[in-house]
């Protein structure tokens, strides 16, 4: 081996670890500042909303949940759109993940399909999410 080869081996090296040895850095500086936080809801609630976001549950408890601050946002949209990402936005501060798979808009209502994910459940769940427009009530999520 000459020795241009060994010293372009040897850059080559030492540049590999040290980018790897920044993103490792960074990575730990970013967990110690930024640490996980789980203060928040708890799961149950989490669950509850997500259910009843999702259509699924008849629980007048569930339904109350929703029609506070959840409502109240959605009345305030101007658009399909801004609907839509109100309710997506309520679901991933809840610690749910929220995966886009489709969506479908006709006149004043439309519907996206989607993978949630609670954060105690491993297996994404793929669920439909409405919303409807009322001239009198604006954007709300329909009962099912």
């Amino acid at each position: 081996m000459n020795t241009v080869t060994f010293i372009k081996k040897q850059k080559a090296f030492y540049q590999t670890t040290t980018r790897t040895l920044f993103a490792v850095l960074i990575t730990i500086s970013g967990l110690l500042l930024f640490p996980s936080c789980e203060s928040g809801p708890a799961a149950e609630d989490v669950v509850i909303k997500f259910f009843a976001l999702a259509g699924q549950n008849k629980d007048e408890e569930a339904v109350k949940l929703l029609t506070t601050d959840l409502q109240k946002d959605l009345k305030q949209q101007s658009d399909y759109t801004s609907a839509l990402s109100t309710v997506i936005n309520k679901i991933t501060e809840n610690r749910a993940r929220f995966e886009f798979v489709d969506s479908d808009q006709r006149g004043d209502e439309g519907a996206v399909d989607c993978l949630l994910t609670l954060p105690d459940t491993k297996e994404p769940v793929k669920k439909r999410i409405k919303v409807v427009y009322e001239e009198d009530a604006g954007w709300r999520i329909p009962s099912q």
